[in-house]
């Protein structure tokens, strides 16, 4: 037989202490159920158990048994041949059966009512619940002044049940007190260092306005360490804590001497607390969120708290408003209750069929919902975004879903790069019969921190960087002089390709120039160089690009016959029934370089969807019903081959012969032609280049190249070029001078 169970289950609890009891633990082949991984959720368990519930038992008739009451009288009539537990006489039985449908249908239904939430980190219950389960204590214990256990004077299958319930309550008992004692901790901890963020908080007008204080998570792990533990080994169960103390902390600041209160300043209900500036380093605590930014977060990561980023992708078109909470009110004994739908299920509601007192009473009315209308308070507004890690020009393809909700959402465009704090969790809609259920991993963002258009975002790697290069850049200026200096960072772009020195030199004021400049006057100056290269087949004009690509931290490569305008622009994607926005290539590329390699290749009209990004650096979208306008402050790097082999040795009609039409070439600063002409000489230049890189090194001295080796490497430029992005130049005299002349 096999035995499904959860150890955290009170009634999966009870059927392994019946086990051990009768000595059957061999018998039963013990197989744990993970619930938060959705193991109960999945195909053959829904299959074996539609009810999907733990514990379950498997006989080896393949007979499936579930609900703990039934496999406690399956085991007992099985294998208590001598009815130590179970008795056989009509009128013991039957007393045994009426304390497990008391314990079913009332202890454990109570327990289970006050203490689930607090365990599920919920709204604290009301006190008419904590009064039923004193009313069903008292129950219990009249029960035992008349036995020595539950239901006779030996131990039966009902004590099983009972005790498991019993535990519940005294350990919710003491979650209690300890939820109790946290959040006065934490109310303590906002008043102590966020009270000015509180009192900005109360005065503002609208008390219905979803309000947030940020709270720097390096900061508690300094300060709190505690609370930062608590925090990342349960995040979903202490963000509602942190919610209820910002609530606590309000009113502290009400109802204490507090002269700073504007008057008609408002409570807010809707208060949340948002997480922002996770520690690096995971060993700051032991039981902290480990940060692992080289790839988005997986399944072992399930219902931790990270931290991720990335450039926003996709988003869903507006803000939805979300029902999560419900009133309902049986038609025959008026009793009320509230039915809540989880995240979980992507907050879809579970409607119930039978009264709750059905077990208790007998009660054999229907539930019907209280209200027509969806109540307010009930409600919250939820948008949906797709991130995608920034993997420079190898464009990955890893991404998640992030769910934003309340103030977080509207505070992104497709193509932002992000920093998200969340939640790892698992979604899936409600199952189908014959139908598979399908889980995605997706974020629950607790707080979301645009980066701007740079790369440059943490201050401190940044200053460090900044100041790595200006060593760098002034030891080598020192070492060989400024001019020569400028040749040897030139020299180091694409260097297996010999010469090409002014298409080098183009492609690195290309990468310096991804900025602009706001003159104050609510006009934004474009900075950005764009670069057309033009030449004949074979000039390494990809490699070029490629080589371009790999050196800034944020590039996007494509070819003209790969790519339509929806791709280069966005597009309006339908997913669910629900309209989309898709960023495309220029907007994914906002603060960094898109390269486009056979430019020509595109058609005519893709061309001219690109005008506006490259003039204004901006795209208008009116799609779907979608009206945004999108950044695209990106510089473009393009090649192309002339319309006709071998063209571009001609003089005459460079628009022409290019296959590029005058309004958009226009918009290149810059356009080389690079011609192949027949070089005996050069032919023999290159050849010693390309052979230079193939010798062993004792021959690389017969020949009279640079050799790569002097070049500066890759990291170095990726670090140099990243700094220097916020670097603001200024003309020197002898520059002014040159320029002038």
């Amino acid at each position: 037989m096999e035995l499904f169970y959860n150890i955290v289950s009170p009634p999966s609890r009870s059927v392994l202490m019946l086990a051990k009891h009768l000595g059957i633990e061999s018998e039963l082949t013990m197989k744990s159920v993970n619930l938060r991984a959705g193991e109960h959720m999945t195909e053959d368990y829904v299959r074996m158990n539609p009810q999907h519930c733990v514990p379950t038992l498997l006989t080896e008739d393949g007979v499936a048994i579930w609900e703990s009451n039934a496999i406690l009288i399956y085991l007992a009539e099985r294998f208590d041949n001598e009815e130590q537990v179970y008795s056989k006489d009509l009128a013991k039985r039957a007393q045994i059966n009426q304390r497990l449908c008391f314990d079913l249908g009332t202890l454990y239904k109570n327990i289970r009512a006050y203490y689930g939430p607090l365990a599920m980190g919920r709204s604290k219950p009301s006190e008419d619940l904590l009064k039923q389960i004193d009313q069903s204590v008292g129950y219990l214990e009249g029960f035992l002044s008349k036995t020595k256990f539950v239901a006779a004077d030996s131990l039966t299958i009902a004590d099983f049940a009972v005790i498991t319930s019993v535990t519940v309550a005294s350990r919710g008992s003491d979650m209690a007190c300890a939820t109790d004692k946290m959040e006065a901790q934490i109310e303590r901890y906002l008043t102590t260092y966020h009270d000015g963020q509180i009192t900005e908080l109360l005065n503002k007008p609208d008390e219905m306005l979803h309000a947030s204080v940020g709270v720097s998570l390096t900061h508690l792990a300094r300060n709190e360490p505690s609370l930062y533990d608590a925090l990342t080994a349960r995040p979903t169960l202490e963000l509602a804590k942190w919610d209820r103390s910002l609530w606590q902390a309000q009113m502290s600041r009400v109802e204490g001497p507090y002269l700073s209160l504007e008057a008609g300043f408002q409570l807010k209900h809707n208060c949340h607390v948002r997480f922002t500036s996770m520690p690096t380093s995971s060993s700051q605590r032991e039981h902290g969120a480990k940060k692992n930014k080289g790839t988005y977060p997986k399944l072992d990561q399930l219902g931790r708290l990270v931290e991720v980023s990335g450039t926003v992708v996709r988003m869903t078109r507006s803000p939805k408003f979300v029902e999560f909470k419900r009133d309902y009110v049986c038609n025959r004994c008026r009793l009320e209750f509230v039915v809540e739908a989880l995240y979980a299920e992507k907050y879809v509601f579970v409607v119930p069929r039978a009264c709750p007192n059905a077990t208790e009473t007998g009660c054999k009315g229907t539930p019907k919902q209280k209200n027509d209308q969806p109540l307010p308070d009930y409600c919250h507004s939820c948008q949906e975004i797709r991130i995608q890690k920034d993997a420079g020009h190898s464009n990955s393809a890893n991404s998640i879903e992030v769910t934003l909700e309340n103030d977080l959402v509207d505070s992104c465009l497709p193509g932002d790069r992000v920093r998200i704090i969340g939640t790892v969790e698992l979604r899936s809609s409600p199952g189908i019969v014959g139908k598979q259920t399908e889980l995605t991993l997706t974020l629950n963002a607790n707080s979301l921190t645009k980066d701007g258009h740079t790369m440059n975002n943490n201050e401190k790697n940044f200053a460090a960087d900044l100041c790595l290069v200006r060593t760098e850049w002034q030891g080598t200026v020192d070492e060989i002089g400024e001019l020569a200096a400028r040749d040897l960072l030139v020299q180091s772009i694409c260097p297996e390709i010999h010469g090409m020195y002014p298409v080098k030199l183009a492609i690195v004021l290309a990468l310096a120039s991804c900025a602009q400049r706001d003159l104050g006057n609510t006009t934004v100056t474009r900075l950005s160089s764009h670069l057309l290269l033009v030449g004949d087949p074979g000039l390494a004009k990809s490699r070029l690009l490629r080589f371009a690509a790999d050196v800034s931290s944020r590039s996007v490569f494509t070819t003209g016959t790969g790519c339509s305008a929806a791709g280069l622009t966005a597009a309006a994607v339908q997913e669910d029934g629900e309209w989309q926005l898709e960023a495309g290539a220029l907007v994914i590329a906002d603060g960094g370089i898109c390269c486009i390699d056979e430019f020509s290749s595109m058609q005519k009209k893709d061309m001219a969807s690109i005008h506006e990004a490259m003039e204004q650096q901006t795209i208008s979208v009116a799609k779907a019903g979608i009206r945004c306008t999108l950044a695209a402050r990106c510089t473009i790097l393009a090649a192309t081959n002339p319309k006709t082999p071998f063209s571009v040795t001609d003089h005459a009609g460079a628009s022409v012969n290019i296959g590029v039409e005058g309004p958009l070439l226009s918009r290149f600063d810059l356009v080389l032609l690079l011609r192949d002409q027949y070089d005996p000489e050069w032919y023999m230049a290159v050849c010693d280049h390309i052979l230079s890189l193939s010798v062993v090194d004792e021959a690389k001295a017969d020949f009279q190249q640079i050799s790569p080796d002097s070049c500066w490497p890759m990291d170095t430029l990726q670090r140099h070029f990243r700094a220097i992005q916020q670097i603001d130049p200024k003309f020197s005299e002898g520059a002014q001078t040159v320029l002038s002349k």
